[in-house]
């Protein structure tokens, strides 16, 4: 009875620690720049595992014909690649958000990736070949090979690129904390100009502004002002940060965010980024990794 107890418990703290670990922050890349490079890579590179193993019975082919198929299952691969990469994130942005990004959803996104490659190469095949073979046994034998040899794969180097981006943004932020200024705010800057409604205008001077999020079609304005306000304005943050531009202070740290560095209380870091905890408020505006380098520099120059 006892035994058995222990057993339950050690089970119930291994589910637990592994669901710690599933629902840890995960790197999701947005930037479609980024993904198409990415994607022609990947493409290649299967171009190139094709022509070397010569799977999908083409080591009976002749080399013209071996780089014919290699070409085709290539370009199979660039369209699933196109399908999950680049359509389904742009059609269906509120399942990629990187703030909710987690390594569960990242297995989980790439195991359809290995689902939707099987099928698709499956059924290229078979029209290459006529269906010579398009039973529900063939399809299964063919998912079962892609899944043996690629989730393993998948979950193993999500795992150890979480921890190496963990790891690195970590180290970052630790260096960045001895930069932070313990000085208060700089000398007053210009006022900028808001426009809440047709009959309604706020000022509001530069360096009173904590950070300012996009939300849909309107930004959340977070300024001190004899305490902490906040006011909902529909207006883009690309064209506040124009307004913003002069000052050494605003920094845009991610794309749906504008932050006071001077307001800065400490920096974390996880394989997602750098997030930035500010004094007075309990909200954690997130870094970005593509601004990181620029908000380094930033923190040294105003230490």
């Amino acid at each position: 009875m006892v035994l058995r107890d222990l057993l339950f418990k050690n089970i119930k703290l291994s589910m637990h620690s592994m669901f710690e670990i599933l629902n840890q922050p995960s790197p999701l890349n947005l930037e479609y720049p980024k993904r198409v490079k990415q994607l022609l890579i990947i493409t290649i590179l299967i171009f190139v595992f094709f022509i070397a193993y010569k799977p999908f019975g083409l080591n009976n082919e002749t080399l013209i014909n071996c780089i014919k198929m290699s070409a085709y299952f290539s370009a199979v691969v660039l369209v699933i690649g196109v399908i999950n990469v680049i359509i389904i994130p742009l059609f269906l942005p509120c399942l990629f958000k990187e703030i909710s990004w987690t390594l569960k959803r990242n297995i989980a996104w790439g195991f359809w990736n290995l689902f939707s490659f099987a099928s698709l190469i499956f059924i290229a095949h078979n029209i290459y070949y006529h269906f010579y073979n398009f039973t529900l046994r063939a399809y299964l034998m063919s998912f079962y090979y892609v899944f043996i040899l690629g989730f393993p794969l998948t979950i193993v180097s999500n795992i150890l690129y979480q921890n190496y981006l963990l790891k690195k943004h970590q180290g970052i932020a630790e260096a960045l904390n001895k930069n932070l200024s313990n000085e208060n705010l700089l000398s007053p800057e210009n006022q900028i100009e808001l426009i809440i409604n047709k009959f309604k205008n706020v000022r509001i001077p530069v360096h009173q502004l904590l950070y300012i999020e996009a939300v849909g079609n309107y930004i959340d304005v977070v300024y001190e002002n004899n305490g902490i306000k906040k006011i909902i304005i529909r207006e883009t943050i690309g064209n506040v940060e124009q307004k913003t531009c002069t000052s050494q202070n605003i920094f845009r740290s991610h794309r749906s965010y504008l932050v006071n560095v001077h307001y800065i209380k400490k920096i974390t870091g996880d394989s997602q980024g750098l997030k930035i905890h500010l004094k007075e408020i309990d909200n954690i505006i997130p870094v970005s990794r593509s601004k990181i380098k620029n908000f380094r520099e930033l923190v040294s120059k105003n230490k």
